[in-house]
């Protein structure tokens, strides 16, 4: 409605003879810039003594592909840094080892902030869907 009063102000001014034209009300105040959203650390929590093997796999997931011509092109990878998920399998291999360090050293499931999380069951059943990796 605001917006509305300041685009027609000019118009209702003249529509009523005036003489002069109303001098142009200010146009609306711009909402306050948002909070900037926190964040993430610059390094994964480490007092489980897994902080670097959570970045390593936090690598290993930005460099993952997801491209494929058949259902065998990929595979899935189990939760870790997130509940786990499907890719290629040149990234599943990839993802292997770490998971394996992850699981036989104990490592908390945990978020970037360290804050922990739990997922929800799923089954491994990868497609590939037009050319991509999916679940």
């Amino acid at each position: 409605m605001v917006r509305a009063a300041w685009f027609l102000a000019p118009l209702l001014a003249l529509a009523c003879g005036a003489t002069e034209p109303a001098p142009e009300p200010e146009p609306p105040a711009s909402p306050a810039p948002a909070e900037a959203t926190a964040n993430p650390p610059a390094a994964w929590p480490d007092d489980d003594g897994c902080g670097a093997l959570r970045q390593q796999i936090e690598d290993a997931l930005g460099e993952a592909t997801y491209d494929c011509q058949a259902d065998a092109d990929c595979g899935c990878y189990p939760a870790m840094i997130n509940c786990g998920g499907v890719a290629s399998t040149a990234t599943v291999e990839r993802l292997g080892p770490l998971a394996q360090r992850f699981a036989s050293e104990g490592c908390e499931y945990r978020g970037r902030d360290g804050s922990r999380f739990n997922c929800a069951p799923w089954q491994c059943r990868p497609q590939c869907v037009d050319g991509r990796c999916r679940r």
